[in-house]
Formats: structure tokens, sequence, C-alpha cells
């Protein structure tokens, strides 16, 4: 038992996965644009930001995971990526295909190859670029003492801070670009260096604590926005970017670490969550096929009350049923996973570790 991954973090990774199933819907069923803040304060909206506040970290914990464990250069890894992105953006297009009245195109099909590019998913391009520089940014990293990290951390986290959240410049002004995901790589580098685990089991219900605060206070700052309609870059509570989003992610992903379990399903489930993220954001199925539906299905329930028993019990459902989804792609792609470890892997492999990682 003592060989197994450790269920704690697996377990975040599921409920992260599924805070972004429940984003998704709110925006696209429940409370459509909630983000944009159109509209009177109603119970109906106040719900969906409490929703929403609770589970705006999800992107960012994923990212401070992958910091806490460090991210080395691997092809087997990118290999499996690129295998789920491509099973599940065809199995979006067959959906899409199904379901519409459109007819199957060749080209379109023939598409789906280029998974990494055709797809649109603005998280796996964020997270691909700090896949290829994050033996750059390790090599930097091992270079520093605790205090040098610790500066420069700081530095570089007011400079975003104030060009991108205050200032409202560029594509990173909410937070989903690869710069954001640089700096939230670093804090998970820094929390998994310099945070030692009997700190963290100490202070358990602190983060717990904190993760409460936090997400309720940018409920607090939604509410007053959509209140008093008042627009001010300064005052928008869900970007990735946000201190209290980032804070609050920080206080889950600490919580979480505090824990000490271990679970064969947990860990079954959660390597399969991203195909969630996937087939929900496929550009043929979720934005034509999905989206559209639960726009229109929850628009036209009049009880707040079962419009979110059917988003809870929904998302539950469509979380499941991609899951389901990708464990049938890793069988049916298992051979070129093999037919990789067998006869490439062991030269590739060798060569990436000694002048890479």
């Amino acid at each position: 038992m003592s060989q197994e991954r450790n269920s704690n973090i697996e377990l975040l990774r599921i409920i992260c996965m599924f805070f972004v199933v429940l984003l998704h819907f709110n925006n696209h069923g429940v409370n459509i644009n909630i983000i944009c803040f159109q509209g009177e304060l109603s119970l109906q909206n106040t719900l969906g930001h409490l929703v929403e506040s609770f589970a705006i970290v999800a992107v960012n914990c994923f990212v401070l995971i992958s910091g806490y464990y460090g991210l080395s250069f691997k092809l087997k890894s990118l290999l499996k990526l690129y295998l789920q992105c491509f099973f599940i953006g065809l199995v979006g297009y067959l959906l899409y295909v199904l379901l519409s009245p459109s007819n199957l195109e060749y080209t379109k099909l023939l598409a789906r190859v280029f998974a990494f590019s055709r797809n649109k998913y603005w998280f796996i391009y964020a997270y691909l670029c700090l896949y290829f520089i994050a033996p750059l940014l390790n090599y930097a990293i091992k270079s520093m003492n605790k205090v040098q990290f610790g500066k420069s951390l700081v530095l570089f986290s007011l400079f975003l801070f104030y060009f991108s959240y205050i200032r409202d410049v560029g594509e990173n002004r909410i937070g989903m670009s690869y710069i954001q995901f640089v700096l939230l790589y670093l804090v998970g580098r820094y929390i998994g260096l310099y945070f030692p685990i009997e700190k963290i089991i100490r202070y358990r219900y602190k983060w717990l604590l904190g993760y409460v605060c936090t997400a309720l206070l940018v409920f607090l700052l939604a509410i007053f926005v959509q209140y008093s309609h008042i627009s001010l870059p300064f005052l928008r509570p869900y970007p990735y970017n946000s201190i209290l989003v980032v804070a609050s992610s920080c206080f889950l992903l600490l919580f979480m670490l505090s824990k000490n379990f271990y679970s064969k399903i947990i860990n079954y489930i959660s390597t399969s969550v991203l195909a969630v993220y996937l087939l929900q954001e496929n550009p043929y199925f979720g934005f034509n096929i999905l989206y559209p539906f639960t726009e229109q299905y929850f628009q036209s329930l009049d009880s707040v009350v079962m419009k979110y028993a059917t988003f809870f019990i929904g998302s539950c459902v469509f979380f499941f049923v991609a899951i389901m989804i990708d464990k049938v792609g890793f069988y049916l792609t298992k051979p070129i996973q093999n037919l990789y470890e067998v006869y490439v892997a062991p030269k590739i492999e060798p060569i990436i570790s000694r002048y890479i990682n």
C-alpha cells in the first residue's frame, strides 16, 4: 500500500474538474453569461454567483498541482495527452454529426489528427507552453535559495497583478494565458519545496477556513458588482489572476495536501478527468450541441429549486459519462502507447533525461 499513489491530490483533481463542469453549465445554462453581470440581482443569479465563487479555483488548482510536484519533459506524457485530445476530439465531432443535421465531412474528420491546434482548447495551449518551458523554470528554481526564490516570486506576482488584473491589459487580463500558468507553477513549486508536510497538516483547518473565507469574499464582490452595476477593472471577482482567486486556490491545495489516504477508485477516475473538459468544451459537440441544449432547457424551467437540482444532477451525469468515454479511448489507444514504450522510449527518453530535464 505504501507504494500506491496518495489519493488526496487525485481527489482534488476530481473536485476541480467537477467545478469546471459547474462553471460551464452555470454560464451556459442556469445563468447565461453570469460573469457579464447583466440584469438585476435575483435569487437565481445569487446562487449562481455562490457556485462561481467557490468553483472558480478549479483551473488554478490544476496548475498549482503541476507546480507542487514539478514538471519533467517526457514524450510519453506528451503522447498520452495527444491521444486523449485526439480521441475526445474525434468523439466530439462524431457526436456533433450524429445529433445535428450536418453531414460528415472528411476534411474535418481528418483535422482531428491535429488535436492540439484544431480543437481550440485554451487550457491545453497554455499548459503545453508551460510544459515546454518547465525545464528552464526548474533550472532557474534550482539556482536560487529560498529567500531568492521568494523575492523573485513576489516581484513577478506584483508585476502580473498590476499589468494584467488592475491595468486590464493584454491577453492575460483574466488569467487565461501561459504567463499566468507560469506564475501558478512557480507558486506550486515554492509550496512543494518550502512547505513541510508537518506544517501543512498542523494548519489543516486554517487552510480550509482560508478557502471558505476567500471564496465568500469573491462572492460578496460579485454580489456588489451585480447589484451596483459598477464595472471597474480592479473590481472583477472572477479572473484567474485575481489575488482572492489565487489565494483561494492555494488554500484549497494546502487543505487537500493535509489529507492522507488511498483509494483505488479515486486514482482510477482521476486519470481521466481532463476528458470531461475536452468533451464539454469541444468546438463541435460542446458549443453546437451541448451548450445550446442546456441554455434552452434551463431557461424553460420556472422553479429555481428545479433548475439547481437539475444543474447538479446533470453535471454529475455528464462528468461520469465523459470519464467512461475516456476509459474506452484509453484501451483503444493503448497499443500506440505500447509501441512507443517498446520501440521508441528506450532510445529517446534517456537523451531527453540527460540533456533537457
